[in-house]
């Protein structure tokens, strides 16, 4: 990411957008039509903060591809490993 895209993205982040939690890839394609700023991963079935699976989150991730920032929920402490590393590790 270039200079001017960081700025560009610290720009966005400064006023307040649309963030949309979303459980796969589809439905993050809509948030983004739909005008999303931001897209959280979540699984509700897990709780709360319920974890996505590693694929379902590098899914998102490609879907996304940088048109909007992404996050994914960890999941309650405790509750099983952060997939993190797997979602963003190369295939």
């Amino acid at each position: 990411m270039g200079n001017k895209a960081i700025a560009e993205q610290c720009e966005k982040m400064r006023s307040p957008g649309l963030l949309v939690s979303v459980r796969n890839a589809v439905e993050a394609e809509v948030a983004l039509h739909g005008g999303a700023d931001w897209i959280d991963v979540k699984e509700p079935k897990q709780g709360a903060l319920g974890a996505a699976e590693p694929e379902t989150i590098r899914s998102v991730l490609e879907t996304v591809a940088g048109r909007a920032p992404v996050s994914a929920a960890a999941g309650a402490l405790f509750t099983r490993p952060l997939p993190w590393p797997a979602a963003l590790s190369p295939r």
